[in-house]
C-alpha cells in the first residue's frame, strides 16, 4: 500500500503575525504618521544619551525621568515616549531593533535612512505612502490628477478636517489674548449655491451651554417661559424645508402646547411672508419640524416666535446668528404676549452661557430686578415686533 503524502499546511494568519511581532515589526491599522514624522532628531538624541546594551525600560525612563529630549511637560514627555516606541521599538529584546542599534553607530551619515527602513517595519501609514513619495521629483507636490473628480463628501471632510485643526490653535490663541483674538468661527461652502456651514470642535462643546456658532439654516436656541411647575425650559428648534405644503411636527406623540406654538408660527409666517421672506411662496413649501428639550419642561409652550424665526432661517437658507437665544410667544392676530418671568428666562440664558439673548421690548421693565453682575455676562437684545426679530435672529 503506497504511502500517503500530505500538503504541508499553511501557518496560521495569527501564528505569522506573532512571529512578526517577536521580531520587533508592528502590525496595527495605524501608526505615528498620522500625527508625527520619523522624529528622527528625537531618536538621534536618545540613542546618544542610552547605551546600547541597556533594556527597553531605560529608553522611557531617559525620556520621561531624566527628559534627554528636552520637552517642558510631563505628558509630552510620555506622549514622546509612547509615539518613539510605537515608530521604532525601543526593545533590545527584538532583533529588529537590535540591528538598528549595531548599524546606528556605524555610519551617522545613514541615520536617516536607518530610521526609515525600522519606521517602515513598524508604520504600515508610512508604508503605504512611501512607494508613491519615492517616485516623485524633490519639490513635486502630491496631488490627485486634475482630470480626477473628487466627490463633494471627500472634499468636505478635507475642508472640514483643516478648519477644525486651524480652529484649534485659535482657540488657544484666544485663550492667552482675547483682545486680539475674538473671532474663533470658521466656515465654508461647496458650490456656487451652498450654504454656508460652520465647523465646530467637539471638545470645546458641552451638553449643558449653548454653541457660541451659528446654527444652520432653519434651527434656533429658544427659552419657553414654562409652567409654574418647571419654569422656563431651553429647547433647540429644528426645521427642514422641502416640497409640499403645510407644517408637519416629527416628535411623536406632538405635546399640545407645542402643536399650538407650531400652529401660530405658521399662520404669522403666512401673513407676513412678503415682508419676511420677499417672492418666495411659504405655502409651496413643506416644514418639517423637531422639537428638542434640554430641560424639564417638554410641553414646547409659548415658543412661536422661535418657530416662525426657524421656518423664515430654512426659507430663506440663512443661518441663525451664533449663541443667540430668541423669547417670544405669539398669539394668531400677531401680538407679542407679555413675558411673565424675564429675571428667570435671563439667568437662564447666562447659565446656559448664550452670548446674546433677543426679548421683546415689552419685557424691558421685568429686568430691572436682574443683578447688575448678569448684565455683563450676556447682551440682551430687544426687538418690536416679529419681523424686527426675525432679522435680528438670523445672520445677514
Amino acid at each position: 500500500m503506497p504511502a500517503r503524502h500530505s500538503n504541508p499546511k499553511p501557518p496560521k494568519a495569527a501564528d505569522a503575525k506573532g512571529d512578526l511581532a517577536a521580531l520587533g515589526f508592528r502590525l496595527a491599522e495605524s501608526g505615528p504618521h498620522t500625527s508625527k514624522t520619523l522624529m528622527l532628531q528625537e531618536l538621534e538624541a536618545l540613542l546618544t544619551a542610552v547605551p546600547p546594551d541597556a533594556p527597553a525600560k531605560a529608553y522611557r525612563a531617559a525620556i520621561v525621568e531624566e527628559n534627554v529630549l528636552g520637552k517642558r511637560t510631563l505628558s509630552t514627555r510620555k506622549e514622546t515616549a509612547t509615539r518613539l516606541t510605537a515608530l521604532h521599538g525601543l526593545d533590545p529584546s527584538k532583533p529588529l531593533f537590535r540591528v538598528l542599534r549595531r548599524l546606528w553607530a556605524v555610519d551617522p551619515a545613514a541615520h536617516p535612512q536607518l530610521a526609515l527602513l525600522n519606521g517602515l517595519a513598524r508604520d504600515p501609514l508610512l508604508m503605504a505612502t512611501t512607494g508613491r513619495v519615492m517616485l516623485m521629483a524633490q519639490g513635486e507636490l502630491l496631488f490627485p490628477d486634475p482630470e480626477m473628480e473628487i466627490p463633494d463628501e471627500d472634499l468636505e471632510w478635507i475642508v472640514r478636517l483643516a478648519l477644525e485643526s486651524r480652529r484649534r490653535v485659535k482657540e488657544q490663541q484666544k485663550r492667552c489674548l482675547k483682545s486680539e483674538f475674538r473671532n474663533t468661527h470658521f466656515s465654508y461652502t461647496l458650490g456656487p449655491d451652498g450654504v454656508e456651514k460652520f465647523v465646530a470642535t467637539p471638545e470645546l462643546h458641552s451638553d449643558d451651554a449653548i454653541d457660541g456658532d451659528p446654527l444652520p439654516p432653519g434651527q434656533v436656541w429658544a427659552i419657553s417661559p414654562g409652567t409654574g411647575e418647571t419654569g422656563p425650559s431651553l429647547y433647540r428648534i429644528e426645521v427642514a424645508v422641502g416640497p409640499g405644503s403645510g407644517a408637519k411636527i416629527l416628535n411623536q406623540p406632538v405635546p399640545p402646547p407645542f402643536r399650538e406654538s407650531t400652529k401660530v408660527g405658521e399662520q404669522n409666517l403666512y401673513g407676513r411672508a412678503k415682508g419676511l421672506v420677499g417672492d418666495r411662496d411659504p405655502r409651496g413649501h413643506e416644514f418639517s419640524i423637531q422639537l428638542r428639550a434640554m430641560d424639564n419642561d417638554r410641553s414646547g409652550a409659548g415658543l412661536g416666535l422661535p418657530v416662525m424665526v426657524a421656518m423664515v432661517g430654512g426659507l430663506l437658507d440663512r443661518n441663525t446668528r451664533g449663541g443667540t437665544l430668541i423669547v417670544g410667544s405669539l398669539n394668531l392676530g400677531g401680538s407679542i404676549e407679555m413675558i411673565p418671568n424675564a429675571v428667570a428666562i435671563a439667568e437662564l440664558a447666562v447659565e446656559k452661557q448664550a452670548k446674546v439673548l433677543l426679548m421683546p421690548v415689552s419685557a424691558r421693565r421685568g429686568l430691572n430686578d436682574l443683578p447688575d453682575d448678569l448684565w455683563t455676562k450676556i447682551s440682551i437684545e430687544f426687538y418690536k415686533d416679529p419681523d424686527d426679530a426675525v432679522f435680528k435672529g438670523l445672520e445677514e
